[in-house]
């Protein structure tokens, strides 16, 4: 999301008029097989967008925003060496390995993921029967329900293919993007709101309308 963000913005300041966007991850390098915390949420995949210039001015990026709390590191991690394991911090044995406080990124993911998406709509003046879609990244079930139902969304309308991919981390939106025009449900008119989360702890929304 972060990337689809800078695109608009590469066009919008005039030099370019297509930008490819890709996300890859390979999530099974990074996981220790033996931590049930971690190793059955994540997925490799990924997933590409051309963005490209149009005429209509009422078109493409209406809002973005890009954030990170670096204070929260430590909650989602991938230490080296056991020197960087911070004090405190949980730690699975095992170096080079995802090491996540799954409490914690679940009450970060939660509030974030409602705010923003209010953030966006506030900033576009929209409700819920003007959203077309969300395309969230694909963290956890549970998150993306909890979010969905304080928004007021109904469910047909935030997209979760992480039943069959699991969390493709920076991959996911794009792999979201992929399957929706395939299934011919991104239309022209259509407005879409994006939202990432990451490691750092970081975050980043966009509206579009299609």
């Amino acid at each position: 999301v972060a990337a689809l963000n800078m695109a608009s913005n590469f066009i919008k300041a005039g030099p370019y008029r297509h930008v490819a966007v890709v996300g890859a991850e390979q999530l099974s390098k990074v996981v220790d097989w033996d931590d049930r915390r971690t190793c059955v949420l994540f997925g490799d995949g990924a997933g590409a967008a051309i963005v490209s210039a149009v005429d209509e001015p009422e078109r493409g990026c209406l809002y973005q925003s890009l954030h990170s709390d670096g204070r929260k590191w430590r909650e989602l991690y991938c230490p080296r060496t056991e020197d960087q394991v911070p004090e405190g911090a949980g730690f699975s044995g095992k170096c080079d390995t995802l090491q996540m406080n799954g409490r914690e990124v679940y009450k970060f993911a939660v509030s974030t993921l409602q705010r923003t998406i209010q953030d966006a709509m506030a900033a576009c003046n929209l409700g819920p029967d003007d959203i077309s879609l969300i395309v969230p990244h694909q963290s956890n079930d549970r998150i993306l329900s909890s979010a969905r139902e304080k928004l007021g969304v109904p469910e047909g309308k935030m997209y979760i293919n992480l039943d069959r991919f699991g969390n493709t981390s920076a991959a996911s939106v794009g792999i979201c993007l992929a399957e929706l025009s395939d299934q011919g449900r991104l239309g022209e008119g259509d407005i879409v709101i994006l939202v990432g989360l990451g490691g750092g702890l970081t975050w980043a929304t966009s509206v579009w309308k299609l």
